[in-house]
């Protein structure tokens, strides 16, 4: 009776022993799915977050989720800069170099969208929502977290590469009570319509600009002819 009331309570407490192992174990793995996913999660933010900071321009329409984060950067070799999702990672492409990726095996990016967000005078934002899951097939290790997250330029608006109005004759640059205030230009400047500067006449309406005999710029002392040209130029 002694060796099986032993027995007995050997068995009793070995299982209780392996169920409790069981579960640590289980425990652990789901920790370690977690972390892996808020890792990886927190740095292709950090890092989308710094490339966006740093941009010049977000090239891509507002108002409209997309999946591919294109910036333009004032280093030539970084431009454009596009971020995207290419077999379930995150993936990041500077200029001409191959694309990295910013996740690895350990997960799966199952969303990656983007949106615009204008908020003038401000600088634009950008709204940036992803979803990470844990690559397994494990029920007990599966795990899936998704962020949503907002970050705005924070550089000065740098072009580097032709400003093209979207349509012809349909677009301005300033406006008559909200102007640009200089304008430097190295090559050549093409006026379609009139050229006006404010302030000559005297009264705020301003004058027509236009070439004296001698190549020197003067002011139309008439309205232009149909075809913009001057009969007296002052």
């Amino acid at each position: 009776m002694e060796i099986l009331i032993y027995t007995a309570i050997i068995g009793i407490t070995t299982s209780a022993f392996t169920s409790i192992i069981l579960v640590v174990a289980r425990i652990q793995k789901q920790q370690n799915s977690t972390i892996e996913v808020n890792n990886q999660l927190n740095f292709v933010l950090s890092t989308i977050q710094r490339l966006v900071r740093e941009s010049s321009h977000v090239e891509i329409a507002t108002g409209t989720p997309i999946t591919t984060l294109k910036l333009r950067t004032r280093d030539s070799l970084r431009d454009p800069t596009l971020i995207t999702v290419s077999g379930g990672k995150v993936s990041l492409k500077e200029g001409a170099s191959l694309p990295v990726y910013l996740t690895n095996d350990a997960v799966v990016a199952d969303n990656l969208s983007f949106l615009k967000i204008t908020s003038y005078p401000g600088h634009d934002n950008v709204q940036i929502d992803i979803t990470l899951s844990y690559n397994t097939q494990n029920l007990q290790q599966q795990f899936s977290k998704a962020l949503t997250s907002v970050v705005a330029r924070a550089s000065a608006a740098t072009f580097d590469s032709d400003m093209v109005p979207g349509s012809d004759n349909a677009y301005d640059v300033g406006l008559s009570n909200n102007r640009w205030q200089d304008l430097n230009l190295s090559g050549n400047l093409t006026v379609g319509g009139e050229a006006k500067i404010s302030g000559i006449s005297g009264d705020g309406t301003g004058k027509v600009v236009c070439v004296k005999s001698d190549g020197n710029l003067g002011t139309c002392g008439d309205a232009p002819n149909a075809s913009g040209v001057c009969t007296i130029c002052n």
